[in-house]
């Protein structure tokens, strides 16, 4: 009795495995970057208990308004990324879109720290050894900061190169066929509306501080509170305004992005960043070593307002052409836009 040969395994089946634990992968890999965030919370919090114990002349200083935002800095991270973990190993294409976004404006900003690093590494140097009283060694000074750094700029080029793999987009295309948040969105757009969200909830930094910054005047106490609620407020609505792809809402916010760096350039104008600070933190000690570092001369400079005032208008400028139509375009022809509204006129 003869037996039928084996059928020989389908590559194109083999190449869809392959895909998957790769998305396994990167999801484990995400996951564990939310497990350090959350284990730096657990450290910020058991040094901050130990401190606590202190006595007064002995405990450092702690802000609890500082330690507040750390810890809810950490604890949103740590739950980002395990999400976006969880999203990935699922092929769920929200997780795909988001973390694209994220990635992009993560490794831009991680190249320009290292930039800033080099640039600023040789008068850090001399600070940190005047401050320490002896000669430090070099190689402790450059290797830390800028192994850490360098590190923190592979991680999202990774990720970049991961997530816009065509099998990759083709995994999450063909196995997440639900309906989802981010059809019909371009990814610019998601961007946006991401950022003014994170504003918001910025924003509302202001509430723990008691301070609040506008056209050249510092609220405090009350006044301040509310401002930074209804700040955060705006900023939640033009980000909504954003994703529901209102052309209206486009022009909202690029006279949000207007009348922002102008109220930036009116309070380092009058106020200065130290005053700012001082008022907001009341750390004497933090500003004179903020002064050492020379960096306030940079952050006071017009032009950074200036330049960052013609990357945002540039940038809603450029999206202005996904708004011009009536229904956004939906994820493929046969699924109708989430969107309803009346065409811009």
């Amino acid at each position: 009795m003869t037996t039928a040969p084996e059928t020989p395994p389908n590559p194109f089946i083999a190449a869809a495995q392959s895909r998957r634990g790769l998305l396994a992968l990167f999801g484990l890999i995400e996951i564990l970057i939310g497990a350090a965030c959350f284990g730096l919370l657990c450290v910020m919090l058991i040094m901050w208990v130990f401190a606590s114990r202190l006595p007064p002349e002995q405990a450092p200083t702690l802000g609890t308004t500082n330690l507040v935002l750390s810890a809810l800095l950490y604890a949103g991270s740590a739950a980002f990324f395990v999400v976006m973990g969880v999203g990935t190993i699922y092929a769920r294409r929200w997780a795909r879109a988001i973390m694209l976004i994220v990635a992009w404006p993560w490794l831009l900003n991680m190249v320009a720290f290292l930039i800033f690093m080099v640039v600023m590494l040789r008068p850090l140097m001399a600070q940190i050894q005047d401050a320490a009283g002896a000669p430090v060694s070099p190689a402790i000074l450059i290797a830390i900061p800028l192994g850490l750094c360098f590190f923190l700029t592979i991680l999202p080029l990774a990720l970049i190169v991961f997530y816009t793999r065509p099998g990759v987009r083709h995994v999450f295309e063909t196995t997440d066929l639900q309906p989802c948040w981010t059809d019909g969105r371009p990814p610019s757009v998601l961007a946006m509306a991401l950022i003014m969200w994170i504003g918001a909830a910025g924003c509302l930094a202001g509430v723990f501080y008691g301070a609040f910054a506008l056209f050249g005047t510092m609220l405090i106490g009350a006044p301040a509170v509310v401002a930074s609620l209804v700040a955060a407020g705006v900023c939640a609505w033009l980000g909504l305004a954003l994703y529901r792809m209102s052309f209206a809402g486009w022009w909202a916010n690029l006279g949000f992005a207007v009348l922002l760096h102008l109220s930036w350039w009116m309070t380092l104008s009058r106020l200065g960043l130290e005053g700012i600070l001082g008022t907001a933190q009341h750390d004497p000690e933090r500003m004179r070593a903020l002064r050492q570092t020379g960096l306030t001369a940079l952050f006071e400079s017009p032009w950074l307002v200036l330049l960052s005032a013609l990357i945002w208008v540039g940038v809603m400028v450029a999206l202005k052409r996904h708004f011009r139509t009536g229904y956004p375009p939906s994820r493929s022809e046969g699924r109708p836009s989430p969107i309803h509204r009346s065409p811009a006129a």
